[in-house]
């Protein structure tokens, strides 16, 4: 794609009539690519991380009201032509009713809160968002589709929590298991194992090394620190409880005989501490000073809220 050159503009528009008043707070953002861009790709390296951006910032789905590109100047128009493009779904025309903007004030963050501002935020969510998409793309999904059943909620969430800790934590190491890993996988390439069996045995163990979902929602919320210990001091065995609920829900189990989750209302309760851990993992790559967050985070209302109903 190139470098690119990123601008913001922000204004309020206010309309007061004999019985009402309204006001929108407008973002518009302009990208210049050192090299020509097909639309799909601009939606996607440029529209899509600038939109995930507001949307995670505020907490609220940030509708893209208007798109419009620029073609460059050919023979036989010398100047740039400015096209209005039009799409459906997140791009198409659409509206935040003006009984919903109280909604706002579930913002994690504002611009002015952020160390050294636009200039430095934008290149380090940029990065984030190239490296960490699938789960960006996981967590804002309840957002931009905010009615949702306890059941898609709460998978989501934890598709958004599993996916972030594989990208952003990695493989933990593990000297003895992984000794022990080769040792068996140098068995079966000898042929220790008949034919019949070593194909079997290679898929079963192809991701032995890799963390359960307990061990990886319980690394992702012990990272969060303070700002989740009240949740796990209400809950201790939440992640147990999650990642048997969700073995449940994807596997089809049969009788209870675990610590699986019934209750739609805990389903969605458990759901929005998953997506609290993803946000504030978010952050705490996104700041310049992983530090900063608890104190940003710790009087935030939505969260001392959640304290009180776990």
């Amino acid at each position: 794609m190139g470098s690119i050159t990123i601008g913001l503009t922000l204004w309020l528009e206010q309309r007061v009539g004999s019985r009402d008043a309204r006001g929108e707070e407008k973002i518009a953002f302009s990208v210049a690519s050192e090299q020509p861009m097909t639309l799909d790709s601009f939606r996607e390296s440029a529209c899509r991380p600038l939109q995930d951006l507001i949307t995670f910032a505020t907490g609220v789905h940030a509708p893209v009201t208007r798109l419009e590109i620029s073609r460059p100047p050919s023979r036989h128009l010398p100047f740039p032509q400015w096209v209005q493009v039009l799409e459906s779904g997140p791009l198409g025309e659409e509206r935040i009713e003006s009984g919903s903007w109280p909604r706002l004030v579930s913002s994690l963050f504002t611009l002015a809160e952020y160390p050294g501002g636009f200039d430095v935020l934008i290149p380090r969510w940029l990065d984030l968002h190239r490296e960490l998409h699938l789960p960006i793309n996981m967590l804002l999904l309840s957002d931009y589709m905010a009615y949702s059943y306890a059941d898609r909620f709460f998978f989501e969430a934890c598709q958004a929590i599993e996916g972030f800790h594989r990208h952003a934590f990695g493989q933990p190491a593990n000297g003895a298991e992984e000794e022990h890993y080769e040792r068996v996988m140098a068995r079966l390439r000898e042929k220790a194992v008949g034919a019949r069996d070593r194909g079997w045995l290679k898929s079963k163990l192809k991701r032995s090394l890799e963390p359960s979902l307990e061990e990886r929602i319980t690394a992702v919320i012990a990272e969060a620190g303070p700002l989740l210990a009240p949740v796990t001091a209400a809950w201790p065995n939440f992640s147990r409880a999650v990642s048997d609920t969700r073995n449940a829900m994807a596997h089809v189990l049969g009788a209870k005989t675990d610590q699986r989750i019934d209750d739609p209302a805990r389903m969605q309760l458990a759901a929005e501490v998953m997506r609290w851990a993803v946000r504030i993992g978010l952050l705490r790559r996104l700041w310049p000073d992983a530090d900063e967050v608890t104190p940003l985070l710790r009087s935030h209302w939505l969260l001392t809220g959640l304290y009180r109903r776990v």
